[in-house]
């Protein structure tokens, strides 16, 4: 008798495991929503999702930006542009948001808190008499952000002082070393900017590190 009551409250262990181990498994890992122009998204098309150091998820689309905080979207489109399409977004290191447009062309700084667009690079535009080409975006936690040119050169942008040319560098070489096409800007954990490039490895600031053109890095330990 011992025996039989023994093996029932087994077998009822177990089909309560079993039970509870199905409820479990059925559980949706996730939930997906689909968000269209019904739900206040300004286009179809999305460019890039990104988001914001404060959790806002900003949206670019080819007629403007839409910044969702969970419930509803918020449009922004800008009137000093002919064309809203913004193609890249990028958080700054005090919160706000670097735009590239659609052409590569220009730079933009949307400040959050001002509500305002800035064309960084405008007077670069016009010093150099031809439109940028804008390869690629590397901004560092140090508020500092590099910006690569498909024609070779950089620059190197203070994120707090972009709007004064002070805060912002025009660089070609590093250590009398010509940094060629830069295909990646690394900061490591004590804050030096590795800058790679198809001429070697420098640091900025510092010195050259290596005529190899590298291209992979990380942080060991």
């Amino acid at each position: 008798m011992m025996r039989n009551t023994i093996k029932l409250k087994y077998i009822w262990c177990t089909l309560f495991l079993l039970l509870h181990w199905g409820f479990v498994k059925a559980q949706p890992i996730c939930v997906a929503r689909q968000y269209t122009v019904r739900d206040g998204l300004i286009q179809s098309n999305p460019a890039q999702i990104l988001q914001s150091h404060n959790g806002f998820i900003w949206v670019s689309t080819w007629n403007g930006v839409s910044r969702f905080d969970g419930r509803d979207f918020e449009t922004f489109q800008f009137d000093s542009l002919l064309n809203q399409h913004m193609q890249r977004l990028e958080n700054t290191a005090d919160g706000n948001l670097w735009m590239i447009a659609y052409d590569r062309h220009s730079l933009y700084l949307y400040d959050i808190r001002e509500n305002k667009l800035i064309n960084v690079l405008k007077q670069y535009e016009q010093h150099f008499n031809t439109p940028l080409q804008i390869e690629n975006l590397y901004p560092l936690s140090k508020g500092i952000t590099w910006v690569t040119l498909n024609n070779g050169g950089c620059f190197r942008i203070s994120d707090k002082e972009c709007t004064v040319s002070s805060g912002i560098q025009y660089i070609t070489a590093i250590d009398d070393v010509e940094l060629g096409k830069v295909s990646r800007v690394f900061e490591d954990k004590q804050g030096e900017e590795w800058v790679f490039s198809d001429k070697g490895v420098s640091i900025f600031g510092k010195r050259t590190i290596s005529s190899y053109p590298f291209v992979y890095v990380r942080n060991n330990g």
